[in-house]
């Protein structure tokens, strides 16, 4: 193994391990794609306290990614029948757990989404529209399509998760997007490990060919 694959063996199960203890990662793209950053963890260990995070220090929306058989299941299907986004986002219905008042409190938001990431939920928990965004995962995963998304859910297969996991974008206090150095400060100050998706399909294309 060359040290710099060892290193990025490394670094992957860091960030596993990461998701696996309820921490928040950083993914970042590729720069020329979005050039952006999100703040993402496992949905299964969502709190209150997370969100109100993601909402205070990240700013952008937060949203959560999900298998489309799991959309279905839970009778959310995309927001829009014609998707004119430029990076194929594919939004769902937004949802909020039934028995929330309003649903736009962190912690009623984190509510919501460990009910989506509950396989005993069934589409009668939840009222539509709401204050959570469901994405839906490119189901051709990383490889078809290199977003926080799909980037967010690899990570969560890797790690043996609930393939729910939350993701929010990083702004900066200026209302800007946070580019890759304002994200590396970003991720010393709050301590949370930073990861490339280009980082993420090297290591699966290392897996495919039994180089792990």
């Amino acid at each position: 193994m060359s040290k710099a694959f060892k290193a990025l063996f490394e670094k992957m199960e860091n960030v596993l391990n990461d998701l696996k203890r309820g921490k928040m990662i950083v993914i970042i793209d590729d720069r020329e794609r979005e050039n952006e950053g999100d703040i993402a963890m496992a949905g299964e260990k969502v709190t209150g306290r997370a969100i109100n995070f993601f909402i205070k220090e990240c700013r952008g929306l937060v949203c959560v990614a999900m298998e489309r058989k799991r959309l279905i299941e839970l009778d959310l299907p995309q927001m829009v029948k014609d998707n004119q986004d430029s990076r194929r986002t594919k939004f769902a219905v937004s949802v909020d757990a039934k028995d929330c008042k309003t649903g736009i409190s962190a912690f009623e938001r984190a509510k919501t989404i460990k009910l989506l990431a509950d396989p005993r939920a069934n589409k009668s928990d939840f009222s539509r529209p709401g204050h959570v965004f469901p994405l839906e995962y490119e189901e051709n995963g990383i490889m078809e399509r290199a977003g926080h998304t799909e980037a967010m859910m690899e990570l969560l297969k890797l790690a043996n998760m609930t393939r729910v996991g939350v993701i929010c974008e990083i702004i900066r206090e200026d209302g800007k997007m946070a580019r890759k150095k304002d994200l590396l400060l970003f991720s010393q100050k709050f301590n949370c490990r930073l990861i490339e998706i280009k980082d993420i399909i090297k290591y699966l294309k290392a897996l495919k060919h039994g180089q792990v």
